[in-house]
């Protein structure tokens, strides 16, 4: 019996190292992995913007939010109806995974895109186009890259898997990874 036992313990021993050394690497491998969506980003906005910017300079700004998000506003507006926490947006949407660009559409609100892209389930609710900015009613991703937005303006916000779901899986979006909505601002209803 005893030597089943110590066989038992020769055997789990190194698979207890490995699970142990497995955590530890996980948050540095974590980390790599956040680095490497952000470098990723960045070189996609670069791509993207600098076509349209070298036409013509009033047409695109790129904001950046404290490294949470990046914005890159297509037709700039002007106005007062800049969305600040609080208020409520109402938006047309289409959420990608990010994969160096745009990738698969996850959810949308848009009835065509639906059709075309075969999407057999979102994972908002059907209100998810018309709440809230800065209460929590989105992922932190999405709602920083409201905040600061007009009536009118289009924009392809992005951010890394930080932001987003996380380590999460969550429908067809696998863990880790990071998003790119691109959306259209429909109106802008200020905090009362």
């Amino acid at each position: 019996m005893i030597f089943y036992r110590n066989r038992i313990i020769r055997a789990c021993v190194p698979a207890l190292c490995a699970l142990v050394l497995c955590c530890f690497c996980t948050g540095e491998d974590e980390k790599n992995q956040l680095a490497s969506q952000s470098k990723s980003i960045d070189d996609f906005i670069r791509r993207d913007t600098s076509a349209a910017y070298s036409k013509n300079k009033d047409t695109v700004i790129v904001v950046t939010n404290k490294r949470e998000t990046n914005r890159i506003v297509w037709n700039p507006r002007m106005g007062d109806d800049t969305l600040a926490q609080g208020d409520t947006v109402v938006f047309a949407y289409v959420g990608r995974i990010f994969s160096s660009g745009r990738g698969q559409v996850f959810a949308t609100n848009i009835p065509q895109l639906i059709d075309n892209e075969t999407l057999s389930i979102s994972i908002y609710p059907d209100d998810f186009g018309r709440n809230a900015v800065g209460v929590g009613r989105y992922i932190p991703g999405l709602d920083a890259g409201l905040k600061g937005m007009r009536s009118g303006e289009h924009a392809s916000i992005v951010f890394t898997s930080q932001y987003g779901y996380g380590s999460k899986e969550l429908s067809i979006i696998p863990r880790m990874s990071p998003l790119i909505f691109e959306v259209e601002v429909i109106d802008v209803i200020k905090k009362k």
